[in-house]
């Protein structure tokens, strides 16, 4: 969740959309925490099958973001993504590196990762898995450093259209 550019723009209202309740988040953080009003990013339509399997399962919330959650959204995202801030991207020391994440995923966008890759201070290797969506687009793989060679069998993830709720799948039970 290092990056909500996709989701400020979704539209709550005919000319209103998620960043424009900006400026008064914290008011009504502090005063309706609970008032569902963050429409969240669509599921991309090569994955419609499964957004309508959780979207029917009652133990899934499926409605709006809370006002509280999305403000602790957005603060923890500034505050990683702003380099002046007490814990930005740069602060990310680590000896090795691995990102994977989907194109296709709206909830945590894949810019979030991007950024951790350019910006994080790895003192061996790091490694961006980009997975392609459904055949439509490409997947990427970044490296830097001295790879590990089990990084390389990465590249046969590339084009797996993959996306995931890790909340609802198998195993969490």
């Amino acid at each position: 969740m290092l990056s909500l550019t996709k989701v400020a723009e979704e539209r709550i209202l005919p000319g209103l959309r998620n960043k424009d309740l900006k400026p008064v988040m914290h008011s009504m953080s502090r005063c309706v925490p609970t008032l569902p009003v963050i429409k969240k990013a669509d599921a991309p339509s090569a994955i419609s099958f499964f957004a309508r399997e959780f979207e029917s399962d009652p133990l899934n919330y499926c409605g709006r973001v809370r006002v509280r959650v999305a403000t602790e959204f957005v603060i923890t995202t500034e505050r990683f993504m702003n380099p002046s801030s007490l814990c930005p991207l740069e602060s990310l020391r680590v000896n090795h590196l691995l990102l994977v994440h989907s194109l296709a995923d709206t909830f945590t966008e894949p810019l979030g990762s991007v950024a951790a890759y350019e910006r994080s201070k790895v003192a061996k290797s790091k490694t961006l898995v980009l997975i392609g969506s459904a055949g439509d687009t490409a997947g990427e793989l970044r490296q830097e450093g001295s790879v590990p060679e089990s990084t390389a069998k990465l590249v046969k993830v590339l084009r797996l259209g993959t996306w995931h709720a890790l909340c609802s799948e198998p195993g969490i039970e």
